[in-house]
């Protein structure tokens, strides 16, 4: 198409009329094949953009991701009332960052404590009846401090093991403070109950709570610790050679009753509760005893066996014996040979500690669980360079890239 302007014609220009010669007005055509695909290109770099960043915002935001995902830092982790230094020693192998490890026996301000992203609690396990005294009692006291330091610092998931005889006593009265206290922190909480002697030679019916900060539940689901896998442990402990004369229960002055003969019982790992074979004449708890499996450990030094209870096997002559368990045996069956505890040189200060450390099994258990828990999820393996950038933005970063060699080069032919 050639257009053939009139030579008297007058542009409709503001100002005075300008008389345009013919011959400084080319004639128009179409573009060619290379000068469409410019235009086409310049177009669509003017036209699309990459992704925009904006600021976040909170307001009546939804969060849909694992609170973790981006953070490049080791989650932290802070444990109360564990004296062996086992639950520091699991978490640290698990690629936790252990902030502190407190004990109710070293009074701390819980405000002057770092916050940590995970709180592991382990209140003293003293023996409890279901007439004990509910809320009065001492290990319920400290449950509370436990609690004050949850509030305080308002961990992403806090993780707490009960006895069970200290949940069920005085029909719930523990159980429903504990439950009401999570509640008004505004946590949510799974509850699993289990007996150690499925994986360790020492019974104890315990209470596990995974509480689970309400915005971290709402958007990632609620943390559950399932039970540790099932490992029996070989039983009776062997009668050591060594074994110190002041273990062994003089017969002459402690008065036993036996109530079966041991001689009838017969263990194998089909034992996962403690027999009572016999209990001492005394006024006071804690004289009971066992075969088969053991309470093991008490957190008073209360009773015959003081910190620890009591159970019958056979001396080297064949004769039945009632002795006390010494710490290096239990030590054996709640550690590993990599992961042993710290405990104070005195026996019995040595038992104590260990009255309320959970066997290597369950802390390791705990530990896993809240890693896997914690750790956010790749939902898919990238295989091509597609999976990562979408072939639009690819497009896009192509066009400009073009459009700015092109006019790179317009400019330098340009001068």
């Amino acid at each position: 198409m050639h257009y053939e302007p009139d030579p008297t014609q007058q542009l409709d220009y503001p100002g005075e009329a300008i008389l345009v010669p013919i011959a400084e007005i080319k004639s128009f055509r179409q573009p060619a094949p290379h000068e469409k695909e410019w235009q086409r290109t310049l177009a669509l770099s003017q036209s699309l953009h990459g992704p925009q960043q904006t600021p976040p915002s909170s307001d009546f935001a939804v969060p849909d991701r694992n609170p973790m995902d981006g953070i490049t830092d080791l989650p932290t982790v802070a444990v109360w009332n564990d004296n062996s230094g086992l639950a520091e020693l699991a978490f640290s192998r698990q690629g936790f960052n252990v902030l502190w490890a407190r004990s109710p026996s070293n009074p701390c301000n819980p405000y002057s404590l770092a916050s940590p992203d995970v709180l592991i609690a382990f209140p003293d396990s003293s023996p409890f009846h279901p007439s004990a005294p509910g809320l009065q009692h001492d290990a319920v006291a400290d449950t509370c401090t436990a609690l004050l330091v949850m509030s305080v610092h308002k961990p992403l998931l806090a993780v707490f093991e009960f006895p069970a005889a200290m949940w069920t006593m005085q029909h719930g009265t523990v159980k429903a403070f504990f439950l009401a206290c999570a509640e008004v922190l505004q946590y949510r909480c799974t509850i699993t109950s289990y007996d150690r002697a499925s994986f360790s030679a020492f019974s104890k019916d315990v209470i596990c709570i995974s509480a689970t900060r309400r915005d971290m539940a709402d958007s990632w689901g609620l943390l559950t610790i399932p039970p540790p896998p099932v490992n029996p442990q070989t039983w009776p402990l062997l009668l050591p050679r060594d074994l110190p004369s002041h273990l062994i229960i003089d017969q002459t002055k402690v008065v036993f009753k036996w109530i079966v003969d041991p001689s009838s019982v017969v263990i194998d790992d089909s034992n996962t509760k403690p027999i009572q074979v016999a209990w001492a004449h005394s006024n006071t708890c804690g004289n009971r005893v066992y075969m088969a499996q053991s309470p093991a450990v008490k957190s008073s030094t209360f009773g015959v066996g003081g910190n620890s209870h009591l159970i019958a096997q056979k001396d080297a002559q064949g004769k039945w014996q009632v002795r006390k368990l010494q710490v290096s045996e239990i030590v054996a069956q709640i550690s590993t040979s990599a992961a042993t505890p710290s405990l104070p040189n005195s026996p019995l200060k040595a038992l104590a500690a260990l009255a309320s450390t959970p066997p290597h099994q369950s802390l390791s258990n705990i530990a896993s669980c809240v890693l896997a828990f914690m750790r956010p999820p790749l939902s898919k393996i990238p295989s091509s360079i597609d999976d990562i950038i979408s072939p639009d933005d690819t497009h896009i970063f192509r066009a400009n890239m073009k459009r700015m060699h092109k006019d790179f080069s317009q400019m330098v032919k340009s001068g």
